[in-house]
């Protein structure tokens, strides 16, 4: 299905969503209208007990995203410019706190905005073309400061986006930003690949184990550990040995 001429929503799969930015003329650059179709889009899909997962890619051969769109931010004042802003901060947070895991596939050039959109996905798939470039800090402001360097470690995210260079794809593997490096042509069907084994498994579990590694980058090892053991105590109440192994039994011929 197609949810509008600026993102195409597919279904692939066994539970799967496939979401692609779709204004390859422009280098998938981040319109407020394209920024707006994704949350709203996310929000529909949130709700959808048969999505258990989702991918997120660029339309054409050429960017996943350039960023925001320099042409629509242009003729925008200081106030509009701020309103601008404003308007895109809660679209962040619903990417990265997203119930359901998101697998970026990233097929080529991802820049500001766009960079920022990869960094909220959980997983990051990239090719040979993946470049990576958080471009704010030419332009007196700044973005990534807080998910960057948990992925790429302290110094590293410092420099890049200090200096706001481009990473290209075998730097972006080895440093953790990549989770996978794969040819271009293969590129969204190896995310469409992790998001399927992800989607087999019960949705509340995968859920709950997300906002856990989130919650506990900030609390030290025995915080964790005692947030872990009342989700499983609580939000993922106890079920009968019986029913949750009954799969793995009955392929032993014992269920």
């Amino acid at each position: 299905m197609t949810k509008s001429d600026l993102l195409t929503v597919e279904r692939l799969g066994k539970n799967v969503a496939l979401l692609t930015l779709n204004r390859p003329e422009k280098l998938n650059a981040l319109s407020q209208d394209l920024h707006r179709a994704l949350y709203d889009t996310l929000g529909e899909l949130a709700e959808d007990d048969s999505v258990g997962a989702v991918v997120l890619t660029g339309a054409g051969e050429r960017a996943f995203s350039a960023g925001y769109d320099v042409r629509e931010l242009e003729p925008l004042n200081e106030t509009e410019t701020l309103l601008s802003n404003l308007r895109r901060e809660p679209y962040w947070t619903r990417i990265f706190d997203y119930p359901k895991p998101i697998v970026a596939a990233l097929n080529g050039i991802t820049f500001g905005g766009g960079a920022m959109l990869a960094l909220c996905a959980d997983i990051r798939v990239g090719c040979d073309e993946t470049v990576f470039r958080v471009t704010a800090v030419p332009y007196a402001g700044v973005m990534a400061t807080w998910n960057l360097a948990p992925l790429v470690g302290m110094g590293r995210a410092k420099e890049w986006l200090m200096t706001a260079r481009p990473v290209e794809a075998q730097e972006g593997l080895a440093s953790g930003l990549l989770n996978h490096l794969v040819p271009r042509s293969q590129v969204v069907d190896k995310a469409v690949e992790i998001a399927a084994q992800i989607a087999e498994h019960p949705a509340p579990a995968v859920s709950e184990l997300k906002r856990l590694i989130h919650d506990n980058a900030g609390r030290s090892l025995a915080e964790g550990a005692e947030a872990e053991n009342s989700v499983m105590h609580h939000a993922l109440a106890p079920k009968r040995t019986s029913e949750l192994f009954a799969a793995f039994l009955a392929s032993r011929g014992q269920g």
